[in-house]
């Protein structure tokens, strides 16, 4: 489970609402309903790295045990250029609470027998979107993956924290 802020959001959106309020050096618009409401860009870090603080060390997804589709339905830009049929994409990001930088060592899936699938791995660094924070990671398998099989995951970072490694396994439908 991952605590999005929407609750902490709408209680800045009615606060902001009410007349009387000191006034801040800098504000952000588009997060409230109103989307001409401006909102103190202060309150919305103070919301956001409280929520941050509730949430694991460690977010991936599919999360253990989940049950996801066998293929990855295309987007624009699509990360592979040409290749339209790929796996279904496996995400890890580290709390920017507890960590402030991840140099990735190893980022792999496997399959029942324990072979490596070949997979492209999205980094802040070669994410032609531009929307991928540095302690987000994406691995995306070459091809769909098999129907009714289980799939496990590795994940290796060295981080300002010391060393992170994660494995979990999850099913496909």
């Amino acid at each position: 489970m991952y605590d999005m802020a929407s609750s902490e959001v709408s209680k800045i959106c009615k606060n902001s609402k009410s007349r009387g309020r000191k006034k801040a050096k800098k504000y952000i618009f588009g997060v409230c309903r109103e989307k001409n409401l401006k909102v103190p860009l202060s309150m919305m870090r103070s919301a956001l790295r409280s929520v941050e603080s509730r949430n694991s060390r460690v977010v991936i997804f599919p999360y253990q045990g989940a049950l996801v589709r066998r293929e990855f339905i295309n987007e624009t830009p699509n990360p592979f250029r040409k290749r339209v049929k790929v796996g279904f994409p496996i995400s890890l990001q580290l709390n920017p609470a507890y960590y402030r930088s991840a140099k990735i060592e190893k980022f792999r899936i496997f399959n029942e027998r324990g072979e490596r699938l070949k997979a492209k791995l999205i980094t802040y660094k070669n994410d032609i979107r531009k929307k991928i924070s540095p302690l987000s990671f994406i691995l995306i398998p070459n091809s769909p993956l098999k129907s009714k099989k289980r799939y496990k995951v590795l994940f290796e970072a060295s981080t300002n924290r010391g060393r992170v490694r994660k494995e979990w396994s999850f099913r496909v439908k």
